[in-house]
Order: C-alpha cells, then structure tokens, then sequence
C-alpha cells in the first residue's frame, strides 16, 4: 500500500519502475527467442543455440534442405555447397567423380588429388615419368629431382666438375655463383683478386664497394684514409669516420658556429 501511494505520490518513482519491469523482461524474450530451435535442426548441447541436421544448411533462422550429390556427404555447414566430396573424389560442377591416378603416383593426403611416387615426376599430360638420374647425382629426400654430388654443379642434364679458382671455397648454393672467395679477397671475374687494404684501415665484408673502412677518426679520401682534423666545438660523429658540431652549434663548411 505504500509503495502504491509512492508511486501515485511520484512521477519518477512511476518512471523507474517501468524501467525495471521492462528490463526484467527483455532478457526472458530474448532468451526464449534464442531457444526456438527451427525445424531440421537440433539444440546444442552445450552454449546454447543449434545447428542443422545433416542434409540441411542453416539460411538465417531456418534449415533448408541440400541436394548432396552420389560420393558426397552433408556437413551442415551454412557456407559452400553444403556437401564435400568423399574420399577418392574431386568435385566437379555439382558432382563428384573420381580422381583417375595414373601409373606411378598415389592418392595425395587430402583424397581429391594425386602425387607421383618417389623418383617419379609430373608431366603437362598428367602422367608420372621415372627422373633420369645423371653420373655424379643423386635423389634429393623429396623424390623429386636430381642434385649434383659435392664438387659438381648442374649444367642442363648432367653434373659436371665445380672448376673452383684459387683463394675461394665451394658454397654449396642451388642458385647463382656456386663458390666465393676466402676472406681479403674480392671476386673478379671468374677470379679472386686480393683485397689491397690502405693504412688506418680494416678488411671489412660489409663494405661490398672496396671491402674495408677506415678506422674510427680517419675518412676515406679517394683509396686511402686520411686523419680527420676536429675543428672547434667538434666530435667525431656516431660512425667515427666523420665529424658534428656540439650543441648549440651548426656546421658552416670546415667550421662550427653560432
């Protein structure tokens, strides 16, 4: 009774009551919305909700039935056709046919295609032709190609003798130059020419223009590395190899100012 006279008594009281009602009850809606589980589907066992019945696909609330095609099976999925093809199958247009192996190949893992067996390749045909292994060269551990053995290089069909210059070292690369040249040496040609590296410097690989840098206070100059001379209110720079001015300083040509 007191509450009712409240509720008489104040409009805002009356205003926050509706509100609690109607918030009570829209959650109740929505969850026995939630729970109608449409026809050709079963509720979930676990968080709520359902899926379709194999044969069926979901289409917003509803499951509608698929057609699935002779070697296929439903998967309820509401994405793609709604069916997969067996095992053995590959799918073409709505059907599903057999995947033809030809000789020397085998059913790859994921059952809708093929892969030739070991020591055998694929052809543009589709068939499977036996590798021709050349003298010096053997099957690498895919099964699907040919290397040359250590000390060859593959020129078109066959592995010839890795002519190797004098002052390099054998790199073992699939793809461009197959040797390099021993460290103080710089390739030329087919040759390895040694690094001439000037006073005040250092072999340096880094350096792909001469192969070496000057030490920390010299600069190169030309082919050579000359002493680098501070000016005033100067520091050698992060590289060592020139120089900055000090704070509040600017560089002005070969001096430091205000």
């Amino acid at each position: 009774m007191q509450f009712q006279k409240r509720l008489k008594s104040s409009p805002f009281a009356i205003l926050a009551f509706l509100a609690i009602t109607i918030g009570a009850a829209m959650p109740a809606a929505a969850q026995s919305k939630s729970a109608v589980v449409p026809e050709n589907a079963t509720a979930r066992t676990f968080g709520g909700g359902w899926d379709c019945d194999p044969g069926y696909r979901q289409t917003i609330d509803t499951c509608l039935s698929v057609t699935v095609p002779e070697n296929a099976y439903p998967t309820g999925r509401s994405w793609g056709n709604g069916w997969v093809c067996e095992w053995g199958y590959r799918e073409d247009g709505m059907q599903c046919i057999p995947v033809e192996i030809p000789d020397n190949a085998h059913l790859y893992t994921d059952g809708a295609n093929w892969r030739c067996d070991r020591g055998y390749a694929a052809t543009l045909d589709s068939r499977c032709e036996a590798i021709v292994i050349p003298k010096n060269a053997y099957l690498n551990a895919a099964g699907d190609e040919w290397v040359c053995d250590r000390e060859m290089i593959k020129s078109d069909a066959e592995c010839i003798a890795l002519d190797i210059p004098e002052n390099a070292y054998r790199t073992n690369q699939s793809y461009g130059s197959s040797w390099a040249c021993e460290r103080g040496f710089r390739k030329s040609g087919d040759a390895c020419n040694k690094i001439r590296v000037p006073d005040n410097a250092f072999l340096d690989e880094k350096s792909y223009r001469t192969g070496w840098s000057c030490a920390r206070g010299y600069t190169e100059t030309a082919e050579q590395c000359d002493l680098i001379v501070l000016p005033e209110n100067a520091h050698l720079d992060y590289s060592g190899n020139d120089w900055e001015c000090n704070e509040p300083f600017r560089k002005r040509g070969d001096r430091c100012k205000l």
